[in-house]
This record gives C-alpha cells, structure tokens and sequence, in this order.
C-alpha cells in the first residue's frame, strides 16, 4: 500500500470517527429528552394523585350544614375533574359509581374505595409498600 492510500484510510477514519461522535451526542441528547419528559410525567401524576387525595379526604367525613361544606364539595369537584383527565380507567369508573350513588336522594355516596385507590397508587408512584386498610382522617369540630 502506498501512503496516498494511508492518507485517505486515515481520512475516512477521522470521518467515520466524527460522525459516529455526533450520532452519539444525538442520541444522548434524545435519552436526555425522553428522560426529561417521563420526569415531567411522573411529577404530573404525583401531582393530580396527591391534590386530588388531599380533596377528598378535606371532604369525607364534613359536616353538609357547615358554611366550609360548599368549599369542599367545589374541591370534590376539582377531584373529579383530575380523575377524569389523569386518573386510570378503574378510578375514572369508581368515581363515576360514587358520582351516581351521589346524585341519589336520601342515599349515602362513600369516597372510601377511590381514596384508597389513589393513596395506592400515589405510594406506588414513590416506591412506597400498598396499604390495604382504608385512609382514616380526623376532623375536630368546634362545639358551640
């Protein structure tokens, strides 16, 4: 072999080295890319998951006769509309049986199962162990 054929070999390696780093940068930059978007993901989730436990565990067990009943029932609301837009079908279905065993007159709605559904899968979220007995919270009324 001559050196004019070293010349390009080394050429063509120099080449091949560039576009393979480049591809390489690309690539890493695309993990990158996904990487930041299922972060985003994830932190949306925990997100509906702890706003929405949070407003209806403020709701359950509250007093209808209260004047904060009607700020509570518009975060139930809210709730419902998280559900809707992140939940998985199962909660999407359990909040829609407690929407028709709620708008039934002198019947009792419980928000029990969801609860414990979305507290499930908020502690699956954060690699926390299930809990299998249903949230219990406190309420302290003022006596008057």
């Amino acid at each position: 072999m001559n050196t004019n054929h070293w010349g390009v070999l080394i050429q063509a390696a120099e080449l091949i080295i560039l576009v393979l780093g480049a591809w390489l940068t690309y690539r890493g930059w695309q993990k990158d890319r996904e990487k930041d978007r299922e972060n985003t993901r994830n932190n949306m989730r925990q997100q509906y998951l702890s706003d929405a436990y949070i407003f209806i565990a403020d709701f359950v067990q509250r007093n209808p006769l209260n004047e904060e009943f009607k700020k509570h029932a518009q975060n139930i609301e809210k709730a419902a509309d998280l559900i809707n837009l992140f939940g998985t079908e199962e909660e999407i279905k359990e909040f829609e049986q407690f929407s028709l065993e709620a708008s039934i007159p002198n019947r009792q709605a419980s928000l029990d199962r969801i609860l414990q559904m979305l507290r499930n899968r908020l502690r699956k979220e954060l690699n926390l162990p299930e809990i299998m007995h249903p949230p219990r919270g406190v309420r302290f009324t003022k006596k008057e």
